[in-house]
């Protein structure tokens, strides 16, 4: 048990022993000095100032979290059922604790439950009824809630062409930015066919979904289903791969070329914002990157390989209304892996959002890795029995929001 959670049981225990004129040495403490006490709290104990007073629960939920762990399901057709969701800690070690149970038990009950995305402590989930048939993938609602205060909506049912859920060329992610708004917002994303894409976007606001569709000068298809997306500045970032690219002497360059788009919350404006051209160069249609938001600011992460060897590279947008790409780290898999046999291959998985550390998965023994990019160690975090993507990097929120309220 560490000091700090020994100090805060005292402080815990003080707070609730009154003296015999109703007040306490803690009480008489002003904001600032109570925020203080409780930032200094290990993250996930920190749920338990919630439990003291109306006053400390105020304050608590004033404080910026920090990244707690990663959801993920598992499957295995020799048990019933065969798929079941999980829970771990960034920190703690493999036997630890769990910062939540993903029971989701505060849900109605569900014959299966798909996490889709998370998002500032929000999770976008995909809700099957008891009733509804094992056969049956359109029996659904969309479900959004928040695990640290057990509120939950389900969203009005959407209509999704026919045609994209053949193909599956459609993908749904959530943005939420407490920051800015108390209200979230669910992406449709979908393919409409050539120089076509469409997106239904729900408002947790006005309680509807708008469709809106952009016609594009070029061939341009939607991102890999398990790629992640960023919600940022109003707008929700996501992968594309455009084939109308042509090359400085202008001839087509005859393949596809990976760049980054986005789309507001009113599905009316669209924006791209590109790659470091060198990079598309190297990466051509193998785009295996991701991005990710951390410390504030859009990230991309990939592999490339040049003559100088297979590296790691990681680009900062760093000024976002010019669409500034800025490399902020390489590193060669072979000191990424520190002489580790990095041939057996890997999968991105985030991007802390506090820091400089980027997490992965070994295909190899199912092992969820980290790497530090400012001391440049490469650590395991954990084995994951069963672990399929997508992992869900969680940041819990602790406030109450009138748009969860079913």
């Amino acid at each position: 048990m560490s000091i700090r959670s020994d100090r805060y049981r005292r402080w815990e225990r003080r707070a609730r022993t009154r003296s015999h004129d109703g007040d306490t040495p803690i009480e008489r403490l002003n904001d600032d000095v109570l925020v203080e006490i409780i930032s200094r709290v290990l993250s996930r104990q920190r749920w338990r100032c919630k439990r003291v007073c109306r006053r400390w629960l105020r304050l608590a939920r004033t404080l910026p979290q920090s990244l707690a762990g990663f959801f993920y399901t598992s499957s295995n057709k020799e048990r019933f059922p065969e798929t079941a969701l999980h829970f771990f800690n960034v920190s703690g070690g493999q036997g630890g604790r769990p910062f939540i149970y993903p029971s989701f038990a505060f849900l109605p009950s569900r014959r299966r439950l798909d996490l889709l995305d998370c998002c500032n402590g929000l999770v976008l989930c995909r809700w099957y009824g008891v009733s509804a048939p094992d056969d049956d993938d359109d029996g659904f609602r969309y479900v959004v809630c928040n695990p640290a205060t057990e509120e939950w909506v389900a969203l009005p049912d959407i209509d999704i062409p026919n045609s994209c859920k053949a193909i599956k060329e459609y993908r749904v992610r959530l943005g939420f930015d407490p920051a800015t708004s108390s209200h979230f917002h669910v992406f449709v994303l979908s393919w409409g066919g050539r120089h076509r894409l469409g997106v239904d976007v729900y408002s947790s606001e006005t309680g509807t979904w708008v469709y809106n569709e952009v016609r594009l000068g070029g061939d341009v298809n939607l991102f890999h289903h398990l790629k992640g997306t960023v919600f940022l500045n109003g707008r929700l970032h996501f992968h594309t791969l455009d084939y109308h690219v042509y090359d400085d002497s202008g001839r087509w360059v005859g393949r596809g070329v990976p760049s980054i788009a986005a789309v507001d919350t009113d599905g009316e404006t669209w924006s791209d914002f590109g790659f470091p051209r060198h990079l598309q160069r190297d990466l051509g249609m193998e785009d295996d990157g991701f991005i990710q938001l951390s410390q504030g600011r859009l990230h991309y992460a990939n592999i490339t390989q040049r003559n100088t060897g297979i590296k790691t590279v990681v680009y900062v947008l760093e000024d976002y209304d010019r669409r500034e790409w800025v490399l902020k780290h390489t590193v060669k898999l072979s000191d990424m892996f520190d002489s580790k046999d990095y041939g057996i291959g890997f999968d991105w998985v985030a991007i802390h959002p506090e820091c400089n550390v980027i997490f992965f998965t070994l295909w190899s023994g199912n092992q969820f890795m980290c790497y530090n990019m400012d001391t440049g160690r490469t650590s395991q975090i954990r084995t994951l029995e069963d672990g399929r993507s997508p992992y869900l990097s969680y940041v819990p929120f602790y406030s109450e929001l009138q748009c969860l309220r079913s």
